[in-house]
């Protein structure tokens, strides 16, 4: 009786030792005389000799992990030196006899039928997270994220906000908390701030990760959207590399939403087949489907609207119903380039005054100081750019304004300026306040075709009340009533209008009218979307289709098929100017589809 109650007392001694506990944690016998029955260790000690299989391996054979649970959800942690399998999903640890697929399997179908044919990716990125969330990757205990945790990721989300570099963590915000702790706080705080990781490689890390975790989101929304569009376009950064960005409109949960898609360099060239392949392959890498694809919105270059090989044709073969849309607001610029002869010269006038002025840095500081001076309402002029759409409207503004300030400072320079001066002489006021006036107008509509949660039917209605206002202009030329016109108002005043100046304005108003007719043809002709929901005004809200869709599917899914699709390309315009504020000259070799 007392041989084999000691054979199992040393027997659990040799299996603690085993698994490597500590000296305080091997087991303690609690038999009272085992120390009195040490003379029979030489028996035990030959008996155990005998048998060639590990006391452990004798209570269980050890199950190993292997990297393809992790497509079931599995990862591992370790207790007792034995690996347990543990869903990364709710976390719930098995025994060591469950690491085997069918078992593992049988936990995901039945606890998370929902997540069972998610891909590994997905299953990836909750093992990321789930490791993060340990207090030891080596055991299995688990803990809520610390405040040191969490801290580098709320930084690095607001660092990325404001467009900063990965640096200014350890350069400037890191000793900033740590100063004002010292002032403030005890010594203690400021021990646990030196605690908190901000170097430019983990403010890059924790980006990635955030960056990671918010675009399986959003590609999780547009798997379950019925269908979704896309707008893109591509410019060339600071490094002379091409970048193309892709945003995307889906449906989520009663809603429409507007999201970033993803932005990808174009390393050689920027041909449709580039841009195609691109979008392509993203699509096969997040298993997206063509098929709900309903609308792609390009800006008007042939590489993406040529009918042979343009990307346009290349989205076809993969869908043939996809609806593809010019952006609305190129179009817009576009038509209104087009001048007659007489306010070309205008223009052409206006921009060398500027360029003489503003070319050289004499110029501008007299200039700015004569205005000061004259206590003018502003104080400098505005150069002329070809890509921004609103910049010959303000331009030709600021010119009208100062005009008085402008005749007499050249007059002032002597006869280097003479040519300039005797070109604003006579009726080149009028011609500027016209200029003025339309441009300022066209401005006006261009920021109604802008920002986001904008559909085809919203920018219909202010082309077509745009139209409307040409005509109505015309018919008042034509009676000689400029009082639609504001500076060319304030100009002739009660003076007649020239006939010569009467025909040059109708006549810029006629080809207007008719650029626009020819630019947004489609959109003027097509009103079978807005006769349909005529007497229901509400449809012109997305939003509001997308609430009614269980009650009134077929009306709903037609209605969202139309109002989906963008119009224009403004968030991708938005896009450029955030990647020209990361991708600096300092930072040209940023990847930076993580801080977008």
């Amino acid at each position: 009786m007392l041989r084999s109650q000691y054979r199992k007392e040393l027997k659990l001694i040799n299996v603690s030792k085993k698994s490597g506990a500590g000296r305080g944690e091997v087991y303690v016998p609690k038999l009272w005389c085992f120390n009195e029955l040490r003379f029979l260790d030489d028996g035990e000690t030959q008996r155990e000799c005998t048998s060639t299989m590990d006391p452990l391996e004798e209570m269980s054979k050890k199950l190993t992990y292997n990297k393809s649970f992790l497509n079931f959800g599995f990862s591992f942690i370790v207790n007792n030196g034995m690996q347990m399998p543990q869903c990364v999903i709710c976390k719930k640890t098995l025994a060591n006899e469950s690491m085997k697929p069918f078992k593992l399997n049988e936990h995901l179908t039945n606890v998370h039928p929902e997540l069972a044919n998610k891909d590994l990716a997905y299953f990836k990125i909750k093992d990321h997270q789930l490791k993060w969330s340990r207090l030891d990757h080596g055991t299995g205990v688990l803990f809520q994220p610390s405040s040191i945790f969490k801290a580098p990721y709320r930084i690095s989300l607001l660092i990325a906000k404001q467009k900063m570099p990965h640096t200014i963590g350890e350069k400037l915000v890191k000793p900033c908390m740590v100063e004002a702790a010292r002032l403030f706080l005890d010594q203690n705080c400021d021990n646990k701030l030196n605690q908190i990781s901000l170097s430019d490689n983990t403010v890059k890390q924790r980006i990635d990760d955030m960056l990671q975790d918010i675009k399986s989101q959003v590609i999780e929304k547009i798997k379950l959207s019925p269908f979704f569009a896309i707008q893109l376009d591509e410019t060339t950064d600071v490094a002379h590399l091409p970048q193309l960005l892709v945003y995307a409109r889906f449906i989520s949960e009663n809603q429409v939403e507007e999201e970033f898609f993803f932005c990808s360099p174009l390393i050689t060239t920027t041909n449709a087949e580039d841009i195609m392949n691109i979008v392509s392959n993203f699509f096969e890498e997040e298993k997206l489907l063509w098929a709900k694809l309903v609308g792609v919105c390009m800006y008007g270059a042939p590489s993406m609207l040529s009918s042979k090989s343009g990307f346009m044709t290349l989205v076809k073969t993969k869908n043939p119903d996809i609806i593809i849309t010019h952006c609305l607001i190129h179009r817009e610029a576009l038509a209104s380039k087009t001048l007659p002869a007489s306010f070309k010269d205008t223009l052409k006038i206006v921009i060398r005054i500027v360029n003489h002025i503003k070319g050289g840095a004499l110029n501008t500081r007299l200039f700015c100081r004569f205005c000061q001076n004259m206590d003018s309402a502003h104080q400098n002029l505005l150069f002329c750019t070809s890509v921004c759409w609103l910049s010959k409207g303000n331009v030709l503004a600021r010119v009208f304004e100062l005009f008085d300030e402008l005749q007499i400072f050249l007059a002032g320079q002597g006869k280097k300026t003479e040519q300039l001066l005797n070109d604003i002489q006579g009726p080149f006021k009028c011609s500027l306040a016209h200029l003025a006036d339309v441009f300022e107008a066209l401005n006006g509509l261009n920021q109604q075709l802008q920002g986001p949660d904008t559909t085809i039917m919203m920018h219909t209605d202010a082309i077509k009340a745009f139209l409307d206002k040409l005509a109505l202009w015309k018919r008042k030329v034509e009676r000689g009533n400029v009082a639609s016109f504001q500076c060319m108002n304030e100009v002739i005043r009660e003076k007649r209008l020239v006939e010569e100046l009467q025909q040059e304005i109708k006549e810029h108003l006629i080809i207007l009218q008719e650029e626009f007719e020819q630019y947004f043809l489609e959109l003027i002709n097509n009103t079978a979307a807005k006769e349909e929901f005529q007497e229901q005004q509400q449809f012109n809200s997305s939003n509001c289709c997308v609430k009614m869709f269980s009650a009134f599917p077929k009306t709903s899914k037609f209605a969202l098929k139309v109002l989906i699709p963008f119009s224009s390309t403004y968030l991708c315009e938005s896009g450029f100017l955030t990647l020209l504020v990361i991708k600096s000259k300092a930072r040209n070799r940023l990847n930076a589809e993580a801080d977008m």
